[in-house]
């Protein structure tokens, strides 16, 4: 049941989600699209194909092997913009040795996030300094977090794991994805060199997955947080009690500074309280930010109305298709005489 511009005519479950424009919305006469099929395709190889055979008009993602191949080949269909989110690992603090401040410290420090975005991600990501994504125009982005392997061997050291001997066994956990993979085990890699730890890879369906991030059992789990304009909104899974925090890590001062940021009508008040709080999630190591999201689409050049926004919305009141004929008529513009 809804009020918007399409209704739901079919849902095949792991298939495909079909619409249609609604006769009985109010402003029907501006809704262009009869009809759009969201299909359900868990590999972004098999998703790629079918947009390459003319079967999608648009991806939801694009495979990270084939976005230099689209740079360099057909750029009017990639699609990449600023995106309001973050991936980030978070650290499960009540699983030993990651209840120790030093050595999430000496994980954090050891992910040389720079050469991550440029050769492995290659899609326009920023390397995380902090928690909070940049596109706040009044809330500056923190600096705290920098690739220094030689601190984090020394941090290592000091809680007790000297060039990595006895550390325990720890698994990064992640819903099966080939993206997700791919980072952690760039990830992996980082931490075999630089600390000489070996840490494992597990992936998990995705309800699974879910089920083992609520009950604490795991080590360190892969996250992504998409947020709205307003940077309260990403510090604010952290406090005790929020149901997205799962790192059994909870801070009397954090929640205080949360809360008076709630109750202040003074602006800059409101983001100097934040910008404290950020910094006591960072100086706790609670997790570890790894990019600040960019969003990346193959979009067909037939698809009107598709504009890149930080927040990723696309209205399909909007959206529109061209005719073969306006696409034809397009394509003898382009061509070299």
């Amino acid at each position: 049941m809804g009020n918007g511009p399409f209704v739901l005519k079919s849902w095949r479950e792991n298939d495909v989600i079909e619409v249609v424009k609604s006769p009985t919305y109010w402003d029907a006469d501006k809704v262009k699209l009869n009809g759009i099929n969201f299909y359900s395709i868990e590999s972004y190889d098999t998703t790629e194909r079918a947009f390459r055979a003319g079967q999608l008009h648009k991806t939801e993602f694009v495979p990270l092997d084939k976005i230099p191949f689209y740079r360099r080949t057909e750029p009017e269909v990639l699609q990449i913009a600023p995106y309001l989110a973050v991936y980030f690992y978070i650290l499960n603090v009540t699983h030993k040795p990651l209840d120790d401040p030093k050595v999430r410290l000496a994980l954090n420090l050891a992910v040389d996030r720079e050469s991550l975005v440029r050769n492995v991600l290659r899609g326009g990501e920023q390397a995380a300094t902090g928690f909070i994504p940049p596109g706040f125009s009044e809330y500056p982005v923190a600096r705290r977090i920098a690739y220094d392997p030689v601190r984090a061997r020394q941090l290592l050291a000091e809680a007790g794991y000297p060039d990595g001997h006895g550390f325990p066994k720890l698994n990064i956990f992640m819903n099966t994805s080939e993206h997700h993979r791919m980072i952690a085990e760039a990830i992996q890699q980082m931490w075999r060199q630089e600390l000489n730890i070996d840490i494992g890879l597990e992936n998990q369906e995705w309800k699974v997955y879910l089920d083992t991030l609520n009950k604490k059992q795991f080590d360190i789990g892969r996250r992504g947080w998409v947020g709205i304009p307003d940077p309260a909104f990403f510090l604010k899974i952290w406090t005790a009690g929020n149901a997205n925090n799962s790192s059994g890590w909870t801070n009397a001062r954090y929640d205080a500074l949360l809360t008076e940021a709630d109750h202040t009508g003074d602006l800059d008040r409101r983001i100097t309280l934040l910008h404290q709080a950020e910094d006591v999630l960072l100086s706790e190591s609670v997790m570890i930010p790894i990019f600040w999201y960019t969003s990346i689409h193959l979009v067909h050049p037939s698809v009107t109305g598709w504009y890149p926004n930080v927040v990723d919305d696309h209205p399909y009141k909007f959206v529109d298709l061209k005719s073969p004929e306006e696409l034809s008529d397009l394509k003898l513009l382009q061509e070299p005489e």
